[in-house]
């Protein structure tokens, strides 16, 4: 058991972003929620992340509030009372007693990233809560070099919507960061850690925190989350929300986006398989650039600017451009595994939604191989022929001599069903009649699917156009 200390002491883990953080919040929540935590008390163990409880609490500035709370945009003066007892309870968790009967404490953990974006008032208004209840107040924040920062930061974006390759090499801003937040909390009172292996204990940032607060832990023991994706799942999630969504515009769909991340890993896991990350070449060009930037953060970490900028250059063979991300998606091999799953509708034993399906075929049409042009791929329409494909079969005959649309042959197909059988797919029908009718359909759809496509082919090479009408 440990002793602790005289003094009260909060320390506040607050970042950078992409520094491991969701990894420490794990391992100390999960530690504190099954009672293996007892040289330290962490707050809100099973909300291990308290960027959100800090800042709905704390922040004030409405800027700051309407993008982080947008449910919550007001300040609520009741959150902030509430909130602040619970951090005065914590103090009393930490309280522990010698065998010799003298009071000690341990210290209070409250870990968020994100309170690094909260604005001055808000950062402000925190510490001067802190400072009223614990005697001392310190904060730790760990400091990523440029290139693996935003080869990170850019594959956290694409596991949950579009990136824009330019935002994402935009330098993060050092000076901007930490200068003010030396200012709110004191030069003093904030310990900044080079985010590189050597420099951290046992070469783990969760066992480096963890010897900041004074707990040892095994090596097996430490968690690692948010593990890093290949320069080829990162090509096909690039592509793919490039495909399906404008740019700016951030996508809400849930389902597909733990289905794609799952094609996109499934598909690059091959021999071939490369690391993700930028170039040398274009982290040298943002490096000259951002000279200055670099200089001032490693004199603030105490690093030479050479340890600083070897420890954030590239790699070789890395990401340049744009068009480099995309070419892993254009190459033969890769297009006709993706081109399988549309027609199959399932990559290994997962279903995949009609949404995702055609995602990947829209994805296919706007970034076709070489020698060929971009399409507008026309997608499966979700209504009753969603219902109907719950499980979408595999097109038994390729078209070579015109592409036929995959709706107009469903189209087709179920017309033709219903002409042979006397049934239809009226909404009207009492839902026996109707899963019956389903049920028929299933059972015919490939022979029928077959009939369409050679009687479409049939009217094409007579001269006899056949289109989709709204």
């Amino acid at each position: 058991m440990s002793v602790g200390s005289d003094r009260s002491k909060c320390i506040l883990h607050i970042g950078m972003p992409k520094t491991g953080s969701s990894s420490i919040q794990e391992f100390l929540g999960t530690a504190q929620t099954s009672g293996a935590l007892d040289s330290a008390v962490y707050a809100w163990p099973t909300q291990p992340n308290h960027s959100a409880i800090i800042s709905n609490a704390f922040e004030t500035a409405p800027a700051h509030r309407k993008r982080f709370h947008p449910q919550k945009p007001e300040f609520e003066p009741g959150t902030h009372q509430r909130v602040r007892a619970e951090i005065a309870s914590l103090k009393q968790q930490a309280e522990r007693t010698t065998s010799t009967g003298q009071r000690t404490f341990v210290p209070v953990v409250i870990s968020g990233e994100r309170m690094s974006l909260m604005s001055d008032e808000g950062l402000g208004s925190l510490c001067e809560t802190l400072h009223d209840i614990f005697d001392d107040v310190a904060s730790v924040c760990y400091v990523r070099p440029l290139s693996s920062y935003l080869a990170s930061a850019m594959q956290q974006i694409l596991k949950h919507g579009p990136a824009d390759f330019d935002e994402c090499t935009r330098p993060f801003n050092y000076k901007k960061t930490f200068s003010r937040l030396d200012r709110i909390f004191g030069a003093g009172n904030l310990t900044l850690v080079p985010y590189i292996r050597a420099h951290l204990a046992e070469g783990d940032v969760v066992q480096d925190f963890l010897s900041r607060i004074g707990i040892s832990v095994d090596a097996e023991t430490a968690v690692t989350t948010n593990t890093s994706m290949s320069r080829e799942a990162a090509s096909l999630l690039y592509a793919y929300w490039l495909a399906n969504t404008p740019k700016g515009q951030k996508y809400t769909g849930v389902k597909s986006n733990s289905e794609i991340i799952s094609v996109a890993t499934g598909l690059a896991n091959t021999e071939r398989t490369k690391k993700f990350g930028f170039d040398k070449s274009l982290i040298a060009e943002i490096l000259k650039r951002e000279r200055e930037n670099v200089v001032w953060m490693a004199d603030r970490l105490g690093l030479s600017f050479d340890d600083m900028y070897s420890a954030s250059e590239g790699i070789e063979g890395g990401i340049a451009s744009e068009a480099d991300l995309l070419a892993y998606v254009q190459h033969p091999d890769i297009r006709a595994r993706v081109e399988a799953i549309v027609e199959t509708g399932q990559h290994g034993d997962e279903k995949l939604s009609l949404e995702t399906l055609n995602g990947l075929r829209a994805m296919l049409a706007a970034f076709p191989g070489q020698g060929e042009r971009p399409i507008q791929a026309t997608p499966i329409q979700g209504d009753l022929v969603s219902e109907l494909e719950t499980a979408p079969l595999k097109e038994v005959e390729k078209m070579a001599a015109i592409d036929i649309d995959h709706d107009l042959k469903v189209k087709f197909a179920q017309a033709m069903w219903k002409s042979e059988t006397g049934r239809n797919f009226a909404s009207g029908q009492d839902d026996a009649a109707r899963s019956e009718t389903m049920e028929l359909w299933k059972a015919d759809r490939t022979e029928m699917m077959q009939k369409a496509a050679k009687l479409i082919r049939a009217l094409d090479t007579s001269g006899i156009a056949v289109s989709m009408t709204k």
